[in-house]
């Protein structure tokens, strides 16, 4: 709002937005995909690549975890949703309440 009320005399820090808004996600949903890095990312969307970790040069060993890495999106709807509470809803003519199985 403040730069839209300014006409112009601010302006957003683009490159700001890049690294510290827009990399970071980026880099987290492409971690499973070996051919990505966060260097190939940086890259892509223009910003200087060599201040940009690589998955190899990760501190505290994280790049282990990758090795075993499962998205959660690849388990069952059953296994990711378990501790889900189950959508009830109340039928305002005969006030039954019944578990709303979803749309299929």
């Amino acid at each position: 709002d403040e730069v839209l009320r300014s006409n112009g005399a601010l302006k957003p820090d683009v490159m700001w937005y890049l690294t510290q808004q827009i990399l970071p996600p980026i880099s987290r949903l492409c971690e499973p995909i070996e051919a990505i890095s966060p260097k190939f990312l940086a890259e892509k969307l223009g910003l200087d690549s060599s201040s940009v970790q690589n998955r190899s040069t990760m501190e505290g060993g994280e790049e282990e975890l990758l090795i075993d890495y499962k998205p959660a999106s690849l388990d069952s709807d059953e296994q990711r949703f378990k501790d889900v509470e189950k959508l009830k809803m109340r039928c305002f003519s005969c006030n039954t309440e019944q578990e709303f199985p979803g749309v299929a």
